[in-house]
């Protein structure tokens, strides 16, 4: 089921771009036939090949893989653009950490938490401190 899921995925990414099956596989460096297998969901790509159309179709693996879309807007983007890969580990890490305590709040019937709340756990659990004033 999941091969059919991610090959549907991958068949609607080539029908965006208007590619045929050929044109779209030149790009990941795959045969027509082999994408056509693909997209029937009778086999996967190497995990090479799925960085490459990551890469060609700017989408992430979660949503190639699982469904999973993340939109952020652009000044998400130019912000992490910015960023070194070690301070985007950071920052993932934080976030994990921030989602956690959120959830654990959320467990406790409350669906209203605020930030001071979250900054407060956040700093108690492994040293992690956010800053949730605006910037100037």
């Amino acid at each position: 089921m999941l091969k059919e899921e991610i090959g549907l995925r991958i068949k609607k990414l080539r029908e965006e771009r208007h590619l045929t099956k050929e044109a779209f596989a030149k790009k990941l460096g795959i045969s027509g036939q082999y994408l056509g297998i693909i997209e029937r969901g009778q086999n996967c790509l190497s995990v090479e090949k799925l960085k490459k159309l990551c890469d060609f179709t700017n989408q992430s693996s979660d949503y190639i893989l699982f469904g999973k879309e993340y939109k952020f807007d652009s000044s998400v983007k130019d912000t992490l653009s910015d960023l070194s890969d070690e301070d985007i580990k950071t920052c993932c890490e934080a976030l994990e950490k921030l989602a956690l305590v959120m959830k654990r709040n959320k467990d406790k019937n409350s669906n209203n938490v605020s930030a001071e709340e979250v900054s407060s756990d956040t700093k108690n659990s492994e040293n992690y401190s956010i800053n949730f004033e605006k910037e100037a």
